[in-house]
């Protein structure tokens, strides 16, 4: 019997043995949680909460301030607001109901207890209408906007009427000049009288 060794490199060998265990390690990691999932899943959770330990001893600076050189123009101007200004958050509270002295007092009550508390760094009380005023649209109920719409129209169609008649047709008709026009402009065009 002729039995020749077999012939390897050592290279050779190492890649093939690297390949196996590469291609092999997923699946031995399937088989150990198979066998011990209750052990691989507490090994995991074990690990999330020592991770949640030390992040929550991390802190988080939000301040960009300290991001940049004390002398930068924007910490500089920053620094300044910070004094005049001691905190950039701020809380805005309205009151509404149908009773306008309750709302009023309400709004005074309240304005007078934030001033006490001292996590507050200032406190302005203000009643403002101006945007009411502005936007009184936006309250009104459907009939109301309807009658404005109609009054609108009504409006539109004088100022086109007076804008539409010619000055030299209703030259020397005397003073219901107006009633002359509006007739000239409603009547139709297109018809001839004769």
């Amino acid at each position: 019997m002729d039995q020749r060794p077999e012939e390897t490199s050592a290279p050779d060998n190492a890649a093939s043995h690297a390949d196996a265990s590469a291609a092999s390690w997923p699946a031995r990691w399937s088989r150990l949680v198979a066998v011990n999932p209750g052990r691989y899943v507490a090994a995991i959770l074990a690990f999330a909460a020592i991770c949640g330990v030390v992040g929550a001893g991390l802190g988080v600076r939000s301040n960009l301030e300290d991001l940049f050189p004390e002398h930068t123009p924007a910490v500089v101007a920053a620094r300044e607001a910070r004094e005049i200004l001691p905190s950039s958050n701020q809380m805005v509270v309205v009151f509404g109901s149908p009773d306008r002295a309750a709302n009023r007092a309400l709004a005074t009550a309240f304005c007078a207890q934030a001033e006490t508390l001292p996590e507050i760094a200032s406190v302005e009380c203000r009643r403002e209408i101006d945007f009411f005023r502005k936007n009184a649209v936006l309250w009104m109920d459907e009939a109301e906007l309807l009658k404005i719409d109609a009054r609108v129209q009504r409006a539109v169609t004088e100022a086109s009427a007076r804008e539409l008649v010619d000055p030299s047709l209703t030259a020397g008709l005397g003073s219901d000049a107006s009633a002359t026009s509006a007739a000239i402009v409603v009547g139709d065009v297109g018809d001839d009288p004769d």
